[in-house]
């Protein structure tokens, strides 16, 4: 919330309103996982245009999308790997290296 406060200082009349919208927020999103909020909100305050604050409605559906491109990432390099590793069989550690650096080389 202090970010968004920041990023949008006059869309907030006091510290009352202030409170307010925190105790709110915090209720809405207690459910949500919170490295998602934060990351959601970031990427609202860097690339609205429109110069109003978000709802939690907006940031909730960029979490989603956050987590989306997670989960597709995670598959992406969860079909990489040799067949035996995802079946739960214990890979060698010199082939995981390797497969290991091929990821960091691809920013994977």
């Amino acid at each position: 919330m202090a970010g968004i406060r920041k990023a949008f200082p006059n869309s907030f009349k006091d510290q009352a309103e202030i409170d307010s919208t925190i105790n709110f927020w915090t209720e809405m999103l207690s459910g949500d996982r919170a490295d998602l909020i934060a990351r959601a909100t970031k990427h609202f305050i860097q690339n609205e245009n429109a110069g109003f604050p978000p709802s939690i409605g907006q940031i909730r559906n960029i979490a989603k999308d956050i987590y989306i491109a997670e989960l597709e990432r995670e598959k992406r390099e969860r079909d990489l790997l040799p067949e035996p590793e995802v079946n739960g069989i214990p890979m060698p550690d010199d082939i995981r290296e390797k497969i290991n650096a091929m990821l960091d080389r691809m920013k994977i």
